[in-house]
């Protein structure tokens, strides 16, 4: 089987993306950071 390019960029492991960004908090909170950044409003949370 060739080898998928896709998958064999450069960037986090599996294990470095989930300390990261493994728990909705951690998550949001990156979300929350990048969209800040471009100034982007942040939508309104409701409880349903």
């Amino acid at each position: 089987m060739a080898i998928n390019q896709v998958q064999m960029r450069p960037g986090l492991s599996l294990v470095d993306f989930m300390q990261q960004y493994g728990t909705e908090a951690q998550c949001a909170q990156a979300l929350a950071a990048g969209l800040c950044l471009r100034s982007v409003p942040l939508p309104v949370a409701h409880d349903v």
